[in-house]
């Protein structure tokens, strides 16, 4: 039995695919408190997020957070916050690569009344149409070859428009008689 549980155990961490712990800062009027912030499945379609916070607050306060999950040289000092006014729910919106786009709060009527819930929505935009540069790199060259096989025409079907001024006016310059 004790082995089942053990595979059970290692089956749930594989499938639930990478786990993310991030420092979350609150401040309110009484100081600066760091808490966790505990991200697993973000760059999947059902993220799932908890606040490791079991502390009271007073409100307003200020919720800052990384602006990513990849922690890195340039993303280092970035960070995305709001403010929270009342007892509520965090919700993170994101895009598909784990970058957190804004935060806000949502009123949760089941929370004491100087807390935050630990329970953190995460909402993900889906990516967007991606322009197909390649296929429309063909169509540009394309249309560049054909403008340039192309027939140009003789002399004459090119400059007419000349012939036939410069005929009009020797006509009419020929004499009056």
């Amino acid at each position: 039995m004790r082995l089942f549980s053990l595979a059970v155990l290692a089956l749930s961490v594989c499938v639930s695919g990478e786990t993310h712990q991030l420092e979350a800062v609150l401040t309110d009027k009484l100081g600066v408190t760091n808490t966790k912030l505990l991200l697993s499945n973000v760059k999947s379609t059902k993220p799932e997020a908890s606040l490791d916070f079991d502390g009271s607050i007073s409100f307003p306060c200020v919720v800052r957070i990384p602006a990513s999950i990849q922690w890195d040289e340039i993303r280092a000092q970035k960070y995305i916050s709001t403010t929270v006014y009342e007892p509520g729910r965090l919700d993170i919106l994101t895009d598909s690569e784990g970058n957190f786009l804004s935060i806000s709060s949502k009123g949760d009527s089941f929370q004491g009344p100087n807390s935050i819930s630990t329970t953190v929505d995460i909402s993900t935009i889906p990516a967007g149409p991606v322009p197909e540069t390649q296929a429309f790199l063909q169509k540009v060259e394309k249309e560049k070859k054909e403008k340039e096989n192309a027939p140009q025409g003789s002399w004459l079907s090119r400059n007419w428009m000349y012939v036939a001024i410069g005929f009009f006016v020797l006509v009419n310059l020929g004499g009056g008689q």
